[in-house]
């Protein structure tokens, strides 16, 4: 992706009022563009092929589940971004959503202004594990066979 180009942004949360906050605080900043917001799983899954999105936020705890959701978005769209967000940020939650192709996780607790910094180091091919949990949840990921 070159640097000039707006990231066009899926948001993927049950949530209605998290989903608002969030399309809120990434299109205050030019180079983002939330191309369409949804639910849950099947959601996300089928928002990602209408609009191919760089980049897809993921709610971990949405109905359906945001790991299936992120295996499925990797199979269809390799190269697309994924993020996982939640409420719940334990070791194991970290590591199920880096094994199913996330790049960035984010806690919902620590989501602020910075969120979109944060977003564009992913989308620029950082690995971004916001979590007091990561170094964990990222040890057992290169650990296990």
């Amino acid at each position: 992706m070159r640097q000039d180009t707006v990231v066009r942004v899926l948001l993927v949360d049950d949530d209605d009022e998290v989903r608002a906050a969030l399309t809120e605080v990434i299109e205050d900043d030019p180079r983002f563009e939330v191309v369409a917001a949804g639910r849950d799983a099947p959601d996300a899954v089928r928002l990602a092929q209408e609009h191919r999105p760089d980049l897809v936020l993921l709610d971990v705890r949405m109905p359906g589940g945001g790991v299936a959701a992120a295996q499925a978005l990797r199979r269809d769209a390799p190269d697309g971004v994924l993020v996982g967000v939640s409420a719940h940020a334990d070791a194991a939650t970290v590591e199920q959503m880096v094994r199913a192709g996330v790049v960035g996780f984010f806690t919902k607790g620590q989501l602020g202004a910075d969120l979109p910094d944060k977003l564009h180091l992913c989308v620029r091919g950082h690995v971004v594990l916001a979590a007091d949990t990561a170094a964990v949840a990222l040890r057992r990921v290169l650990t296990s066979h």
